[in-house]
């Protein structure tokens, strides 16, 4: 039923039950499992530019690269004792829930799992969490876990 399982984590509680309840799946099936972390790109105005908007952008993305490396060494310790087919992790950069959905039909996922609520805040009650724009993006059955 399921080949290729993509478990989209930022670091949260939620994020790592997710994990678990993919890990469940993917032993089950004897699924593959893909573990994304999105770095959030931050908008810069069109106005600025030149080198101090490319030494911010190479910031934003070294800091958000650290953070991945920590997040997923978090993800390996959780599954280490699963029977695992295969864990393979991924950064991706951009708009989360786009670069979740992108990310999942590029590598034909089967199945995305995600958490109910992320480390984003403010912003899920203004526009909608992302773990509702990927329900409605993606073209796989996505699984949010509390």
């Amino acid at each position: 039923m399921f080949g290729k399982i993509l478990v989209a984590v930022d670091g949260s509680e939620h994020a790592y039950k997710a994990l678990d309840v993919a890990a469940d799946l993917a032993e089950k099936y004897g699924a593959s499992l893909l573990v994304l972390h999105v770095i959030v790109k931050h908008a810069i105005p069109p106005y600025f530019e030149g080198l101090a908007v490319e030494k911010a952008e190479q910031i934003f993305k070294t800091l958000g690269t650290e953070v991945a490396e920590k997040i997923f060494a978090e993800c390996e310790a959780r599954v280490r004792d699963r029977s695992l087919k295969s864990m393979e992790t991924a950064v991706a950069e951009g708009e989360p829930a786009r670069a979740i959905t992108d990310h999942a039909n590029n590598e034909a996922v089967d199945l995305i799992a995600m958490g109910t609520r992320g480390l984003s805040g403010l912003q899920d009650v203004v526009i909608g969490s992302v773990a509702h724009r990927v329900n409605i993006l993606s073209q796989c059955p996505v699984i949010t876990v509390k």
